[in-house]
């Protein structure tokens, strides 16, 4: 599974095998030959730059890297988007860091249970298939919720609200924005739905602002980014591509009542 292989790229980024962003663009190459993918696409955000950019260097001890991916699978009809922060040759944690991850792992969680709930009335003949659905309305205030139980709290870090999750189609951002706040943009319609695919992105900062000519944070502080591909249909939410590898110890670090 193409997953897997970039969970092992980021542990090899993390124990310091690879060595530069040159060396990144090398495994991705790999991975694109191995799945046969059509095309694929990669950013690395170092320290204070945001991952929609590349910084191209050899890392240095204590880099905080944010890594985003994408690929188009071998049909070229459909994309996977992920992406995941890790510190080079560092085992200290940073809290901007944690909190992206858990942000995300808790995002598709809160997904998943809504339309496993619904899939049950579904099967029971007490909702109609076109009624499973979970409103970005919804996950926005799920997510707007964390950040004043985390942050605002705990943190000095914001959530990043220019940028955001999408959905996927045979176009990487299939149109839709997947906002992580309560969107005064969003239609009736706009909701996670049966058989699509979406991705959750998560971005954090010191204040929640970046330069959109330079891509740095504005205020200097460093950037963390989290971002997954899940599949919704009939089996429930699926996750098909992210970075998995911290997820659940960020959320033991963090889960509290």
């Amino acid at each position: 599974m193409i997953k897997i292989d970039f969970d092992r790229m980021m542990r090899e980024v993390h124990n310091g095998r690879i060595q530069s962003t040159q060396e990144i663009k090398n495994y991705l190459e790999s991975m694109k030959e191995k799945y046969m993918c059509k095309d694929f696409g990669f950013a690395v955000g170092i320290n204070d730059t945001v991952a929609h950019k590349i910084d191209e260097k050899f890392f240095e001890v204590g880099d905080v890297l944010s890594i985003d991916t994408w690929f188009l699978n071998s049909t070229g009809d459909l994309w996977v988007d992920g992406a995941g922060t890790v510190i080079y040759k560092s085992n200290v944690t940073h809290e901007t860091i944690a909190f992206t991850h858990t942000a995300v792992y808790m995002a598709v969680e809160f997904i998943r249970e809504k339309i496993a709930e619904q899939l049950v009335e579904y099967r029971s003949g007490k909702r109609k298939r076109e009624d499973v659905r979970l409103g970005f309305e919804d996950y926005g205030i799920f997510v707007e919720d964390l950040e004043d139980k985390y942050i605002k709290n705990d943190g000095n870090y914001r959530i990043i609200r220019g940028l955001c999750g999408h959905n996927i189609t045979h176009e990487i951002h299939g149109g839709l924005r997947i906002c992580n706040y309560k969107a005064k943009e969003y239609k009736q319609e706009d909701a996670f739905t049966l058989d699509n695919r979406y991705a959750i992105e998560i971005l954090v900062s010191g204040n929640g602002e970046f330069d959109r000519e330079t891509w740095k944070t504005t205020d200097k502080s460093i950037s963390a980014h989290s971002e997954v591909t899940i599949d919704i249909s009939e089996l429930g939410v699926i996750k098909v591509y992210g970075y998995d590898l911290l997820d659940h110890i960020y959320t033991n670090n963090l889960t509290r009542s």
